[in-house]
């Protein structure tokens, strides 16, 4: 059976499950580069738009989303990384966008084909049928974890690592398998900037 992992940032490190024969294993990395899978699902954004534009996976995105629109935010061009943060807000970039550009440029550092861009936000209301409740409300989870183990995966806790990072992490592992077998879903890319997994 291929390998195939789903990855989440959470408080500077990435959260990795990993699928393959037996039970998901879940594990904690410092770097992308220990990520060795043959379909990596990574909720990052692995393109950019043009200066002055936004990604079209990113404007579809936030559409589909509906009420939950705010949980999928616009990526900043490629060159607002380079500004400090003073100069990138006044282009009108989040600190949050501003703030995962160490995050994206390890990402960028190794991926290649085998590696897709995945919200779980999407991915989660692409699987269920509509958008589910806040992620951190005791539905949210509730919902989640039930959307999991419906398609045959089931998390449980991680000493030391916040439970929807493992959750998100699930379903990025989960929508890379669906990948794989050719059931997930594309969206945007037309532009160049990169199609969204779900």
């Amino acid at each position: 059976m291929s390998r195939v992992t789903g990855v989440d940032r959470s408080a500077g490190r990435w959260v990795v499950v990993t699928l393959g024969e037996g039970p998901p294993v879940v594990s904690v990395v410092d770097r992308c580069a220990q990520i060795q899978a043959d379909v990596v699902g990574i909720d990052i954004p692995l393109g950019f738009p043009e200066p002055g534009a936004r990604r079209q996976a990113e404007v579809e995105g936030r559409r589909l989303l509906g009420s939950r629109a705010s949980t999928l935010f616009f990526t900043p061009p490629r060159e607002a990384f380079d500004l400090p943060w003073a100069e990138a807000r006044l282009l009108g970039v989040s600190k949050q966008a501003w703030n995962l550009g160490p995050a994206i440029r390890d990402a960028l550092s190794v991926a290649d084909s085998s590696w897709h861009e995945v919200h779980p936000e999407l991915a989660f209301s692409n699987l269920a049928g509509s958008p589910l409740p806040p992620k951190k409300t005791g539905n949210g989870s509730d919902a989640r974890l039930s959307v999991l183990a419906e398609h045959g995966l089931e998390v449980t806790p991680v000493l030391g690592v916040p439970l929807d990072d493992v959750i998100d992490a699930a379903v990025c592992a989960l929508t890379a398998l669906r990948i794989h077998s050719g059931d997930a879903r594309s969206i945007g890319g037309d532009d160049g900037a990169g199609s969204i997994w779900c």
